[in-house]
Protein backbone atom coordinates (compact mmCIF):
# COMPACT_ATOMS: atom_id res chain seq x y z
CA UNK A 1 0.00 0.00 0.00
CA UNK A 2 3.36 1.99 0.03
CA UNK A 3 1.72 3.17 -3.49
CA UNK A 4 -1.19 5.74 -1.59
CA UNK A 5 0.10 7.06 1.73
CA UNK A 6 -3.36 7.36 2.26
CA UNK A 7 -4.08 3.85 2.90
CA UNK A 8 -2.93 1.41 5.66
CA UNK A 9 -2.91 -3.06 5.70
CA UNK A 10 -2.75 -5.71 7.90
CA UNK A 11 -2.86 -9.43 6.53
CA UNK A 12 -5.06 -11.82 8.17
CA UNK A 13 -6.20 -15.25 8.49
CA UNK A 14 -9.75 -16.29 7.59
CA UNK A 15 -10.13 -20.31 7.02
CA UNK A 16 -6.87 -20.93 6.79
CA UNK A 17 -6.22 -18.40 3.68
CA UNK A 18 -4.56 -14.97 4.17
CA UNK A 19 -6.75 -11.88 3.46
CA UNK A 20 -5.15 -8.13 3.22
CA UNK A 21 -7.55 -5.70 5.29
CA UNK A 22 -7.29 -2.45 3.93
CA UNK A 23 -8.02 0.54 5.32
CA UNK A 24 -8.08 4.55 4.48
CA UNK A 25 -6.33 6.43 7.06
CA UNK A 26 -8.34 8.35 9.48
CA UNK A 27 -11.18 6.21 8.18
CA UNK A 28 -10.55 3.18 9.76
CA UNK A 29 -14.33 1.91 9.74
CA UNK A 30 -13.86 1.77 5.85
CA UNK A 31 -12.67 -1.40 5.12
CA UNK A 32 -11.92 -3.94 2.30
CA UNK A 33 -11.00 -6.92 2.36
CA UNK A 34 -8.33 -8.54 -0.45
CA UNK A 35 -7.29 -11.84 -1.68
CA UNK A 36 -4.94 -13.36 -4.46
CA UNK A 37 -6.34 -16.09 -6.57
CA UNK A 38 -4.94 -18.04 -9.71
CA UNK A 39 -7.97 -17.06 -12.47
CA UNK A 40 -7.50 -18.12 -15.97
CA UNK A 41 -3.48 -18.43 -15.91
CA UNK A 42 -2.24 -15.86 -13.59
CA UNK A 43 -2.34 -14.85 -10.63
CA UNK A 44 -5.03 -11.77 -9.55
CA UNK A 45 -6.01 -9.87 -6.78
CA UNK A 46 -9.36 -10.44 -5.94
CA UNK A 47 -12.65 -9.53 -3.19
CA UNK A 48 -12.15 -11.71 -0.60
CA UNK A 49 -15.60 -12.02 -0.21
CA UNK A 50 -16.70 -12.73 -3.91
CA UNK A 51 -14.01 -13.77 -5.47
CA UNK A 52 -14.21 -11.24 -8.37
CA UNK A 53 -11.15 -9.90 -10.07
CA UNK A 54 -9.84 -6.76 -8.86
CA UNK A 55 -6.86 -7.18 -10.96
CA UNK A 56 -3.49 -9.08 -11.97
CA UNK A 57 -1.12 -9.08 -8.97
CA UNK A 58 1.57 -7.10 -11.35
CA UNK A 59 -0.92 -4.21 -11.72
CA UNK A 60 0.23 -2.51 -7.99
CA UNK A 61 -1.07 0.94 -9.32
CA UNK A 62 -4.17 -0.34 -10.81
CA UNK A 63 -5.38 -2.33 -7.37
CA UNK A 64 -4.40 0.47 -5.62
CA UNK A 65 -6.83 3.14 -7.78
CA UNK A 66 -9.42 0.50 -7.14
CA UNK A 67 -9.40 0.00 -3.60
CA UNK A 68 -9.11 4.33 -3.21
CA UNK A 69 -12.28 4.54 -5.30
CA UNK A 70 -13.99 1.84 -3.24
CA UNK A 71 -13.18 2.88 0.08
CA UNK A 72 -14.03 6.71 -1.26
CA UNK A 73 -17.48 4.90 -2.25
CA UNK A 74 -18.46 3.63 1.29
CA UNK A 75 -17.80 0.31 0.15
CA UNK A 76 -16.85 -1.79 3.62
CA UNK A 77 -15.88 -4.85 3.74
CA UNK A 78 -16.21 -6.01 0.18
Amino acid sequence: MAADPGLACGIVIRRGTPILNVVQIGAARRMVEVGCDYVDGCWRYVWADSGDVIAPVGDVAGVVRVLVRELAAGRDCR
